[in-house]
């Protein structure tokens, strides 16, 4: 399946909307993988014009002013993979000015010919269809010159593979009658093939505009990369939805229409999402299992690019996330692997999970891990959350945020290690609400957040890494954090009032051990929301916190 879908998407993915595979096929980077070759006194002239085109900028312009004899001739080619005993389609756009046929085709021995017109005419297309031979893996395209000509024009060469519909198991969204302008409503035709029973769906290269769209059980959407791109429909409305997700915002504006949702099973990916500046959610799943978005691209919505609600044992992984309210938002879901993503300049968070209802112990969800990310200017938090167990945040970089960088809240047996987080404003990493059984290790803390000359207030932060105090005002049952360790970590501190690790007020069985730290080390103390505040300071580690919340540097 995976070979087969390879071959079928280097065949989808160079292309026009019509399936071409060959590089370069309306000569727009001049010769660039179109090598050409003619005899010493053979009488051709050929150029890439930018006079005439069929599409785009340029074309191929040849003039050949001889009639057809024996070994005088003029080529230009190209190899590109095939699949064995398949039928394909060379497609060629040619305009002539007073001239002889050229041929078009090739093959192993160049048995395969074909003619264009002869005389004046405009922009014409030309095809033929060729059957691949049973161990055929590569095919030669040629272009013969071999008759006079004043001047032809050649461009947008393609070759497009014949689906059988019986018997093959992927069909395109435009076999379906997909319209790839970005303005016809192709709703419709993207539903029809993906309900049509075939295991893949394939998007070929254009601007395709939608409402919103289901992928069924066990189907694959895959696409060229950012060549295929879905935008929203502009007759799409948002329609008003209560969620529980603990954020405001929800409640008190319409909720965003989702444009691709995916059943348990499903997978979208190699595709881009252009919100257009709409209030839409790009990827949406809720109550499916399974689920996964691969290699996809996802811009400028007012709402979140990745939705995951209740879903079980979802993927997020190898994604370009920008200009989005939250990158990835994930509610009450278990098992859940965001990896290897970019996400930049989400105007509320980058990365948000949320498993918290009302502050019940038995409705906290479990397993996640976040690695390898890179969020740069993540909103309000880049990667944070709260009411989960079993978080791993590994190996991720952070460059601005305007609370925190990595964050837990209310989260318990969980690790946060090897990631790199600088230019945040409050903590670059930080627990909030009793959270138990974490490790902080071997991270890197550049404390640099730009304050531009705004004083502190003494109730909050500059810190690297920040473990606040009880906040009883908004969870009655928080009583501080509880067995955490903070070892070998680097933090840098840039200059001005910073506070390289603050540990607030009745925590318990904390380990601060082998961290580099260049200055102001550490604080245990202080109560939330209030001024005058006194803490403990330590000009270096270790410093231990035991049961009864008191500080000190030797156990």
């Amino acid at each position: 399946m995976k070979n087969s879908l390879a071959i079928i998407l280097s065949m989808l993915c160079g292309m026009t909307v019509f399936g071409e595979q060959l590089k370069n096929p309306g000569f727009e980077s001049d010769w660039e993988n179109w090598p050409h070759e003619a005899g010493a006194n053979v009488p051709v002239k050929w150029s890439i014009s930018q006079d005439k085109a069929h599409s785009g900028k340029k074309s191929l312009l040849v003039s050949f002013n001889g009639n057809y004899k024996p070994n005088c001739y003029a080529m230009v080619w190209q190899d590109l993979p095939v699949s064995p005993s398949t039928r394909y389609i060379i497609r060629l756009w040619a305009a002539a000015e007073d001239s002889e046929p050229m041929v078009f085709g090739g093959g192993k021995k160049w048995e395969l010919r074909k003619p264009t017109d002869s005389g004046t005419y405009d922009w014409k297309e030309f095809t033929y269809e060729i059957t691949t031979g049973p161990d055929d893996t590569m095919f030669t395209f040629r272009l013969f010159i071999e008759n006079r000509m004043k001047n032809v024009w050649i461009d947008d060469i393609s070759i497009e593979k014949v689906y059988e519909k019986d018997t093959e198991s992927t069909m395109t969204v435009t076999q379906a009658g997909a319209t790839p302008d970005g303005r016809t409503d192709s709703t419709a035709a993207f539903q029809k093939a993906l309900r049509s029973g075939r295991a893949i769906v394939a998007i070929p290269p254009g601007r395709y505009a939608l409402q919103s769209v289901t992928i069924p059980t066990g189907v694959t959407l895959t696409g060229c990369g950012p060549e295929s791109t879905l935008v929203p429909f502009k007759e799409t409305k948002s329609t008003p939805e209560k969620n529980d997700d603990g954020n405001k915002l929800h409640g008190k504006e319409s909720a965003p229409h989702k444009l691709l949702i995916l059943s348990t099973g499903s997978t979208a990916k190699d595709l881009a999402i252009d919100g257009m500046g709409e209030n839409i959610v790009g990827f949406a799943s809720v109550g499916a299992a399974n689920v996964t978005i691969e290699n996809c691209r996802i811009d400028n919505t007012k709402s979140f690019g990745v939705n995951f609600d209740h879903v079980t044992n979802g993927k997020i992984v190898g994604n370009t996330i920008s200009k989005v309210m939250r990158a990835v938002n994930i509610d009450f879901s278990n098992g859940i692997r965001v990896m290897n993503n970019t996400v930049t300049d989400c105007s509320q968070h980058g990365i948000q999970f949320w498993g918290n209802y009302n502050w019940q112990e038995n409705s906290r969800n479990r397993d996640l891990i976040f690695s390898g990310n890179i969020v740069k200017n993540g909103g309000a938090g880049a990667i944070w959350g709260t009411g989960y167990s079993n978080v791993i945040m590994s190996n991720n970089l952070i460059d601005g945020a305007e609370d925190v960088g990595l964050d837990l809240e209310w989260c318990d047996d969980s690790v946060i290690t090897g990631n790199v987080i600088h230019n945040a404003k409050n903590g670059g990493i930080s627990l909030f609400f009793r959270c138990r059984r974490v490790s902080i290790s071997g991270n890197t803390i550049i404390n640099d957040w730009d304050w531009k000359g705004e004083k502190p207030g003494d109730w909050w932060i500059r810190a690297g890494i920040w473990l606040t105090f009880p906040n009883r005002e908004e969870y009655k049952n928080d009583t501080g954090h509880e067995d955490v360790t903070i070892t070998g970590n680097t933090i840098f501190n840039a200059p001005g009032e910073r506070r390289s690790i603050w540990i607030g007020s009745e925590s318990k069985r904390i380990t601060i051990d082998n961290n580099t730290i260049n200055k102001d080390l550490i604080y245990f103390g202080g109560v939330h929301k209030k001024n005058g505040i006194s803490m403990q300071s330590f000009k270096q580690d270790p410093v231990y916190i035991d049961s009864s919340s008191k500080a000190r540097t030797s156990k």
